[in-house]
């Protein structure tokens, strides 16, 4: 399969069967995000299950959560700095283990575009200034996109 995406869906999201029912072509396939379990070696492995050696896309579809810091997982041992991020952590130091599990995809499937979406359109200003800051992602070619919604009442 060649154009395979894949959508990273938070267990946290309400009507997940709806979600997933809503899948209806082979190229795309999903995984499920436990915030509280997951590592990010499982998420790794969880995608190496799929069977897929090359993912075009992924989509994380999670609900937002106005904080002034953001973890991908609970197990994520540092908190990435979303209030301030330009002054407090401009050379995003906190999001590392955020960047070096995207950068593994990358390398590992040749992951062109990451998209993250919330629930919560307060957070897209703060999350699209590290998102497209090119020391973040040095190594080229890797399109972030972060969209939002003014409200959850579709989830």
């Amino acid at each position: 399969m060649n154009n395979t995406n894949l959508l990273i869906i938070d267990s946290r999201i309400l009507n997940i069967e709806q979600i997933k029912a809503s899948i209806k072509t082979p190229k795309v396939k999903y995984i499920l995000l436990d915030y509280y379990t997951d590592t990010f070696i499982t998420l790794n492995n969880k995608i190496a299950n799929l069977g897929v050696s090359k993912i075009e896309s992924i989509g994380l579809l999670r609900h937002g959560y106005i904080l002034p810091t953001y973890k991908l997982l609970d197990k994520q041992k540092t908190e990435s700095i979303l209030k301030n991020v330009e002054t407090q952590d401009n050379l995003l130091n906190s999001w590392s283990e955020i960047r070096n599990f995207l950068l593994s995809l990358k390398f590992t499937y040749s992951l062109k575009n990451f998209g993250s979406s919330s629930t919560k359109a307060q957070r897209q200003r703060t999350l699209s200034w590290y998102w497209t800051d090119k020391t973040w992602c040095p190594f080229g070619s890797f399109n972030l996109v972060v969209w939002g919604a003014s409200n959850n009442s579709y989830l």
